[in-house]
């Protein structure tokens, strides 16, 4: 059947490519943001889905018999977008932690802002290195490589063929467990800092108790925390860049375990 110019076949295969990028773009980094009005994301979404599909991407996807076939053929397709856009977020997700981490041990872990990608109330330094995790996202053209990843697995694994046929829920595991990992290297140099900071202040508490090592302690820690986060910039730059690199890969391999 034919409406509008527009078969079946054409109508299926735009919806649920529609859904699973919708999908992805919900919670992926950058496109995900609160700070995206809706009506942007909107747009992006339907042009994004216009030009795949004319393009061949997705190839033919063969036409739902009944209504529950439908249905489980949109939950498919989104529980792969939100997946793929889960991934595509666990870098921010170790950044925000380590931010956290640094914050609490600066003293700032009381000075919060709202942060729009997670919608919730971070440390101020958590905020600044997801600020920066976003500056170099940009700058390796993530947005690009994210849309190009999503393509490829569009040919792997075309609309309404989703199959299981690896151990996902390990990589899952492992991915998540990834968050820590890199998250602690973030902010490891920091740490390492904060923990000399607290030795020399302990030290200076035993040998001049008359001091008050609260009032000298507090602007010291925040001075070493913001000078080593300064002198670490490049190191930390390494690892975000590594750990996206890292993300587009396992990305690109879900497609093995789905297809």
């Amino acid at each position: 059947m034919e409406i509008l110019g527009i078969t079946e076949v054409q109508f299926f295969t735009f919806l649920l490519v529609l859904i699973r990028l919708g999908s992805l773009f919900a919670f992926a980094p950058i496109f995900g943001s609160a700070a995206i009005p809706g009506a942007v994301k909107s747009a992006l979404v339907l042009g994004l889905t216009l030009s795949l599909v004319a393009l061949g991407v997705p190839g033919p996807v063969a036409v739902p018999t009944s209504a529950g076939h439908t249905l489980l053929l949109v939950v498919q397709e989104m529980l792969l977008g939100i997946l793929l856009g889960y991934i595509a977020g666990l870098v921010f997700a170790a950044v925000a932690l380590a931010g956290q981490s640094i914050g609490m041990d600066m003293g700032l872990g009381i000075v919060s802002v709202m942060d729009p990608q997670f919608e919730t109330q971070v440390s101020v330094i958590s905020q600044v290195q997801t600020i920066l995790a976003t500056l170099l996202f940009l700058s390796v053209g993530g947005e690009r490589l994210l849309v190009e990843v999503f393509a490829t697995n569009l040919t792997r694994i075309p609309p309404g063929q989703l199959m299981f046929r690896g151990p996902l829920l390990e990589v899952l595991v492992f991915l998540t467990g990834e968050v820590f990992r890199v998250g602690l290297q973030i902010a490891a140099p920091v740490i390492a800092a904060m923990f000399a900071a607290n030795v020399l202040l302990g030290i200076f508490a035993r040998s001049v108790p008359q001091m008050n090592m609260l009032i000298l302690g507090f602007p010291l820690k925040i001075f070493v925390g913001f000078a080593v986060m300064g002198l670490s910039l490049d190191y930390v730059g390494r690892v975000v860049v590594q750990a996206f690199s890292d993300t587009f890969e396992a990305l690109a391999g879900v497609a093995g375990l789905l297809g």
